[in-house]
């Protein structure tokens, strides 16, 4: 039996505002022929299908495409459950009668939680749904014994899957958030840094989502599968991956790596602006990019010359400028006057790396006689 891992999709993420929803219908599209093409049975989703809980209809029609592919054409079972990012209502809207279509949509978590067994042959695995929760859902869950802290709901839910699991075949746990293996935690809630401790793993594999980069969470059986493309710059160096879990005789044999496919790259680039915008020493002119510009000044309609090469630019920083001030500040400090005009100019040289010439000295000195005869003055009232 074979099993695809996979997370994070994010559907209708925008980056820098601009709509990444062709690139995503790319990439999982391309997705789903290539694990149809290495025959597998199941995908698993470990949450956040959308980018945010009341998604356009556009990202809400593109999944559902994916879906009736992946379910239809492809045949495979879908597994799904809900993120951070998700709504839980809506991913459970007709959950329960997409079941029989393959389709198997868990939102919120349910007592006792959610399960599906999967079945090939001889072969039987269980999968195991823990949505991303907060507290009071779990409260809500177990009036009788409320849990006090998040841990605490974490390890009843999963005394609860090791009363009804039947161990005499894998079980897989699906799961969203911050997990770790050992140690102590009193954490209150899911967000922000803040993890939940596995103190015994029963699981054969724990598919886990919400951290965007493909690595293990301390055990080669507990992994996040991370996002399929990049979604944002600090991403760029990251290989965007999905895990392949291949079972048989009821136990994993292997847990292998492949690479997403995307059009567009997410990456940095550096040098001076006239080194990147000179496309004889450039390619990849539609990804995604964001300049580090080593120029030693403020270069006048950067970001349009990075565009007309880059359409896509994300925006840029200069990585020498701020060295390059404190180093002439010491060599050369402004002494202070009580002359603003000679402040701004020593300002300017500092920043633009020349002098101010006679007609912009004349713009100033304009602008500076107006304000001391009080022609400038906030008219606004408090």
């Amino acid at each position: 039996m074979r099993i695809v891992h996979t997370s994070d999709w994010h559907i209708g993420k925008t980056l820098n505002d601009y709509s990444l929803l062709k690139d995503q219908e790319t990439c999982l599209f391309a997705f789903a022929d290539r694990i149809h093409e290495l025959c597998t049975d199941a995908l698993i989703i470990s949450g956040d299908l959308y980018d945010r809980s009341v998604p356009s209809a556009e990202a809400v029609s593109l999944l559902d495409r994916l879906f009736s592919y992946l379910t239809g054409a492809c045949g495979i079972e879908v597994f799904a459950i809900a993120g951070n990012h998700d709504s839980r209502e809506r991913i459970d809207f007709g959950s329960r009668m997409m079941d029989s279509a393959g389709l198997h949509l868990v939102g919120s978590v349910r007592r006792p939680v959610s399960s599906f067994n999967l079945k090939k042959g001889d072969e039987t695995v269980t999968i195991w749904m823990l949505p991303y929760f907060e507290l009071h859902h779990i409260r809500a869950l177990f009036p009788e014994d409320p849990p006090k802290n998040l841990q605490k709901a974490f390890d009843l839910c999963l005394s609860q899957i090791q009363e009804k699991a039947d161990f005499s075949h894998p079980q897989i746990l699906a799961a969203h958030g911050f997990y770790t293996v050992g140690g102590t935690a009193d954490e209150t809630s899911l967000g922000g840094g803040e993890h939940l401790i596995l103190r015994e793993n029963p699981f054969d594999y724990i598919a886990l989502g919400h951290l965007h980069g493909c690595h293990s969470a301390g055990d080669d059986t507990i992994r996040y599968s991370g996002s399929p493309l990049k979604y944002s710059v600090d991403e760029a160096a990251q290989k965007k991956r999905f895990l392949i879990l291949d079972f048989q005789d009821n136990i994993l044999q292997s847990i292998q790596e492949e690479s997403f496919t995307a059009e567009k790259d997410v990456r940095m680039i550096r040098g001076t602006l006239d080194e990147l915008c000179d496309k004889s020493r450039q390619s990849g002119f539609s990804d995604y990019v964001f300049a580090e510009l080593s120029d030693e000044c403020i270069r006048v309609g950067a970001i349009q010359r990075l565009k007309a090469v880059f359409p896509n630019a994300l925006g840029l920083k200069y990585t020498n400028l701020q060295n390059s001030i404190s180093a002439r500040s010491a060599a050369n400090p402004i002494v202070r006057t009580a002359d603003p005009q000679a402040l701004f100019a020593d300002f300017f040289q500092s920043v633009m790396n020349r002098a101010l010439t006679d007609a912009e000295r004349a713009y100033i000195k304009g602008i500076s006689d107006k304000q001391e005869k009080g022609d400038f003055r906030d008219t606004s009232t408090a």
